[in-house]
């Protein structure tokens, strides 16, 4: 290969087998980019053996390189963008790049703004010193093996926004000066082992927070009121693009993935338009929070399997841009209100396991079918065949479920018993006769 050569791109391909050990030897490569090619294989330290030391962006991502990340890597000291992502490397969480080697500036990584080591099988603990990369932006280290706390010192980043750490086995509380971050856009830690309580503090500054992912952890307490304070899940997004009738750069999508029925769903929007919060699988109590209402940007809200007591306030009728609601298995109660049915974007529903009332008609919920209201015993309407007496129908129906009264003083009442079975639901109906006095 050409020596000279300073941009190498064969991206999104279909090269496969043994990666060539010359590629390293680059001198004056700024730009390398491999990934996605899903089955190009070799080792890392072969291929970065510490003669690229002009790379800016390295992207390996979505191959299948094995073994452990290199400490040469740290001689890149002009590395802006390492994707290590969705291969099949071990070892510990990247204490590489620790390494300074002829670097004139005395911190790691001076120039490293996004770092996706995402998706391999990394093991150890999140080491202290990575807040110091001053100019970091992206952080992904989800879906790995590693352990231990949060560092305290990852409320000091200054540049952060966004951090996935999601899919690991990370325990301990969530630093409080998380909520320092000012930066942020979007907090990724579903699925580890945090405990402890949410407390105001933690989303005190986090004005630009647009995804925040906590789910499948034991976080309990009651959600904090700080929730509704969320500036950009504030005021909508999503029709005044549609209005405009044009989204934004391709460059500029992101995707976020959603548990619906048990699988794991990605919707890719564009960056600005994301806006979610996903506290499943916790332990939180409390009353459904008002303050979420307030979050009139809010497309995803997750708030399913845990804890949560009251009833949904008709509040939340402002929520207009949802595409996705889950607030499944938690002990609500109530009424379902009947503005719910106004929601116009909302294409997954789950509200099984919580109430005893008449499903809202008409609106959006005709569009679901009657797995969305399964497990309520006690819910009825013409979606699940169920009805009750009380129900307000007009004269003509009520002259189809009730016999002409006979001279003798009788009178067929209906009555229905609706049993919910799982996803079943069966009406037993009984007449019987009543003399009337």
């Amino acid at each position: 290969m050409n020596s000279m050569m300073s941009s190498f791109d064969m991206s999104e391909n279909e090269l496969y087998g043994q990666i060539s050990p010359g590629l390293g030897e680059l001198t004056n490569i700024k730009y390398l980019d491999l990934s996605g090619n899903k089955n190009l294989t070799g080792s890392c330290s072969q291929l970065l053996s510490g003669s690229c030391k002009k790379i800016e962006f390295l992207k390996l991502g979505s191959n299948n390189f094995l073994g452990t990340i290199p400490s040469s890597i740290g001689n890149f000291c002009n590395l802006k963008h390492l994707d290590l992502s969705f291969n099949t490397l071990t070892g510990s969480s990247p204490e590489f790049l620790q390494e300074i080697k002829n670097c004139i500036s005395k911190s790691f990584s001076p120039e490293m703004k996004y770092l996706d080591l995402s998706n391999n099988q990394l093991v150890g603990r999140l080491p202290e010193w990575l807040s110091q990369l001053e100019k970091l932006i992206h952080l992904y280290l989800s879906y790995n093996k590693l352990q231990g706390p949060i560092p305290t010192s990852f409320g000091t980043f200054r540049r952060l926004e966004h951090m996935g750490i999601a899919e690991n086995e990370l325990n301990g509380t969530l630093p409080v000066s998380f909520g320092q971050l000012s930066q942020f856009i979007d907090l990724e830690v579903s699925g580890n082992r945090f405990s402890g309580i949410l407390y105001e503090e933690h989303f005190s500054k986090l004005n630009k927070l647009k995804k925040d992912s906590l789910g499948k952890n034991n976080l309990y307490g009651t959600i904090p009121k700080s929730f509704g304070q969320l500036e950009r899940l504030q005021s909508p997004h999503l029709s005044r693009y549609i209005k405009r009738g044009a989204f934004i750069g391709e460059d500029c999508k992101d995707s976020l993935i959603v548990k619906v029925k048990g699988q794991d769903l990605e919707h890719v929007k564009p960056l600005s338009l994301i806006v979610s919060i996903d506290l499943s699988s916790n332990n939180f109590s409390g009353e459904f929070s008002t303050e979420i209402t307030k979050l009139s940007g809010l497309m995803i809200l997750n708030l399913s399997r845990n804890q949560l007591n009251g009833s949904i306030p008709e509040s939340m009728s402002v929520l207009y841009e949802l595409s996705s609601l889950d607030l499944s298995s938690n002990n609500l109660e109530g009424i379902i209100p009947l503005s719910t049915s106004s929601f116009t974007f909302l294409s997954y529903l789950n509200l099984s396991n919580n109430f005893s009332s008449k499903i809202p008609l008409p609106g959006q919920m005709t569009t679901f079918d009657e797995s969305t209201f399964a497990r309520n015993p006690h819910l009825y309407g013409p979606l699940l065949g169920a009805y009750c007496p009380s129900d307000d129908l007009d004269q003509g129906q009520r002259q189809s479920n009730v016999e002409d009264e006979n001279d003798d003083g009788f009178i067929d009442q209906w009555f229905y018993l609706s049993i919910g079975i799982g996803h079943f639901r069966t009406i037993f109906c009984f007449t019987y006769k009543k003399i009337l006095v």
